[in-house]
């Protein structure tokens, strides 16, 4: 049987040109990749040692290779700049909590485990989002507790981070 295409009316080659330019704006980062504080080897971590959620720190990068706890998977959900960032070993997704500390809770369609990549100029660097609260990881040196938390989105160059996703031999 043939079916013929009956375009809506809405369709035309400039709404097929938005389209695609809107979908080239947005870079599909998807991947296996480590969470790097910029300007350090410092990289997020997932700490199993305690019942879950599992909290989120800040851990240097070993010299032989990037630990199986900092190991993450970046899936993009194909809008905007929106991921995913789900913890390759214990499949565990990084979340937020309302107290203000980044966690990792089990992997399920809960608003407060998308992050958006909101890419810097430079395109290498970018800050991690909390979808709609703006609010973004930062690295907390000051702290003697939670190396990693959430607070207002700023241009602090604390909340600035890189995909390493070269697992060679680290610093």
């Amino acid at each position: 049987m043939i079916t013929r295409f009956t375009p809506p009316k809405t369709f035309s080659l400039l709404s097929i040109a938005l389209q695609l330019a809107v979908l080239s704006c947005a870079e599909d980062l998807s991947g296996r990749a480590a969470i790097q504080a910029r300007g350090s080897h410092m990289l997020l971590d997932l700490i199993i040692a305690a019942p879950p959620p599992f909290p989120v720190d800040l851990w240097p990068r070993e010299k032989s290779s990037i630990g199986v706890n900092q190991v993450w998977n970046l899936r993009w959900l194909q809008h905007d700049n929106l991921y995913e960032i789900q913890h390759e070993n214990t499949h565990k997704s990084l979340a937020w909590m309302s107290d203000g500390d980044a966690q990792v809770y089990a992997a399920q369609q809960d608003s407060n485990n998308t992050w958006t990549l909101v890419l810097q100029p430079d395109s290498t660097t970018f800050r991690l989002e909390g979808t709609g609260t703006g609010r973004c990881i930062g690295r907390n040196d000051e702290s003697k507790g939670a190396r990693v938390t959430l607070s207002d989105c700023s241009e602090a160059s604390n909340q600035l981070w890189e995909l390493v996703r070269d697992f060679g031999p680290g610093p």
